[in-house]
C-alpha cells in the first residue's frame, strides 16, 4: 500500500469490496521505546501534522539503510501514528481508502465496530445499505428484524443455571474480561479452574454433544488453562469472521467479556465519535456464534456464562431493529 500503488488505484478507478469490516488501528511494538526515542533525538523521525503522523526525515544529513528499514517504510507510507507520549499505533491510511471510486463493506452491526468510528474520525460519510431481491436498497426502510429474530428465538437455546454464577456481575467488577482473567492468573484464584469445571461438564451432561460438533473460546493468553474433554480441539478465535470452516458446530461457550481496547478507543474517540462499547462486544459475539450452523437455520446451544454478554444477546433477540438497539444501548 504505497503511493505509487494508491496512485494507480485512483488513476484505473477501481471499486473495493471489503468482506467484513478491517482492523484499522492496531498497536506497532516492533520497535522499543528506547530505540524510537533514539531515533526521534537523531532527527530521523518527524511529527508531521496535527494528528501526530510519524514521518521519516528525508533532509537527514546521513541516508538510512539498516535495521529499521521496515519502520522507514511504514513511516513513509503514513501508516504511523505517535498517541500520547509513547504508544505508537499502525493505522490504514484513510486516503488509501479515497483512492477508490466506491468502497462497499459487507458486515452487520457496522455502527458497532471501530471501523465506523474510524471513518468518522477522517472525515469520511457512508450509507446503509441492505439487500432486498438481489438490489440494494436503503437500509432505514427495510430495518425490521422482528420476523427473523422470532425465528432465532426458537433455533438458540442459551443455558441459564448455576454455572453462570462465575459471570454475575457485581459493581465494577467485569467477570471473564481481559482485565478479570490477569487478575485470577496473578491471584492464583479458583475462578478459572470452576470455570473450566463447569465448561467441561456443560458439553458433557448438558449440551450432550460430540466433541466434532463442540466450539468454545476465550481470550488466546488463557486458552491451555481451560481446555477440557470433549471440546479442547474446537476452539474457534473470539473474534473469528467471514469464513463458513465451523458450520458443523452445534454448541457453543462463549468465555468473554468483550470490551474495545481502551488506547485505540481513545484515539478513535472524539467530540462526536464514539466507540460503544457494548454494541462492539455484541457484533462481536453474534459473529462468532454465526459460525455455527444457526447460519443455515439449524439449532444450537449456547453457554455464555458473562452476565453482561449473555443480556446482550437476549436484549439483541428481543429488539425490533439496529436503530432501537442502538438507542437502548446509548
Amino acid at each position: 500500500m504505497s503511493q505509487e500503488v494508491q496512485q494507480s488505484i485512483r488513476e484505473c478507478g477501481y471499486v473495493l469490496v471489503l468482506d467484513e469490516v478491517m482492523e484499522c488501528v492496531t498497536f506497532f511494538d516492533q520497535v522499543t521505546e528506547c530505540d524510537f526515542q533514539m531515533l526521534k533525538d537523531c532527527g530521523y523521525v518527524t511529527q508531521d501534522d496535527g494528528a501526530n503522523r510519524l514521518s521519516w526525515n528525508a533532509n537527514h544529513t546521513s541516508p538510512y539503510n539498516g535495521k529499521f528499514n521496515s519502520f522507514k517504510r511504514l513511516c513513509d507510507n503514513r501508516k504511523l501514528v505517535l498517541h500520547g507520549e509513547t504508544v505508537i499505533l499502525q493505522e490504514f491510511p484513510s486516503e488509501f481508502l479515497g483512492a477508490f471510486v466506491d468502497v462497499y463493506v459487507l458486515t452487520y452491526l457496522f455502527q458497532g465496530s471501530p471501523m465506523s468510528a474510524y471513518l468518522s474520525k477522517h472525515g469520511y460519510r457512508y450509507n446503509m445499505l441492505t439487500l432486498v431481491d438481489h438490489e440494494l436498497r436503503p437500509w432505514a426502510d427495510y430495518c425490521d428484524e422482528s420476523a427473523i429474530k422470532s425465528q432465532y428465538k426458537d433455533l438458540i437455546k442459551i443455558y441459564d443455571g448455576s454455572m453462570n454464577k462465575v459471570g454475575h456481575q457485581s459493581g465494577r467488577r467485569h467477570p471473564l474480561s481481559v482485565s478479570w482473567y490477569n487478575t485470577q492468573v496473578r491471584e492464583n484464584t479458583s475462578a478459572l479452574r470452576t470455570l473450566q469445571g463447569s465448561t467441561q461438564n456443560y458439553f458433557k451432561k448438558v449440551a450432550d454433544t460430540p466433541a466434532k460438533h463442540n466450539a468454545w473460546t476465550t481470550f488466546c493468553n488463557y486458552r491451555s488453562r481451560l481446555k477440557g474433554e470433549r471440546y479442547t480441539k474446537g476452539f474457534v478465535a473470539f473474534n473469528c469472521r467471514a469464513t463458513n470452516e465451523h458450520i458443523e458446530k452445534r454448541s457453543m461457550a462463549y468465555l468473554c467479556n468483550v470490551f474495545p481496547n481502551p488506547v485505540i478507543s481513545q484515539y478513535l474517540n472524539g467530540q462526536e465519535i464514539k466507540v460503544n462499547s457494548d454494541l462492539y462486544a455484541l457484533s462481536e459475539m453474534l459473529q462468532w456464534i454465526w459460525r455455527s450452523q444457526i447460519r443455515r437455520y439449524d439449532p444450537i446451544h449456547l453457554f455464555i456464562p458473562s452476565e453482561r454478554m449473555r443480556s446482550l444477546l437476549y436484549l439483541w433477540l428481543d429488539t425490533r431493529s439496529t436503530p432501537e438497539l442502538i438507542q437502548k444501548l446509548s
